[in-house]
């Protein structure tokens, strides 16, 4: 894995909020308990 993305590529991957995303696609997010399904 060394050398595929740079810090601030992995920074970016690490703060974007995928329940965000996939609202925004459309989808229904639910919670159950600790976990998010569609």
């Amino acid at each position: 894995m060394d050398g595929r993305f740079t810090d601030e590529e992995l920074a970016i991957a690490k703060s974007v909020d995928l329940c965000a995303v996939a609202e925004s696609l459309g989808y229904t997010v639910k919670r159950i308990g600790k976990y998010h399904t569609l």
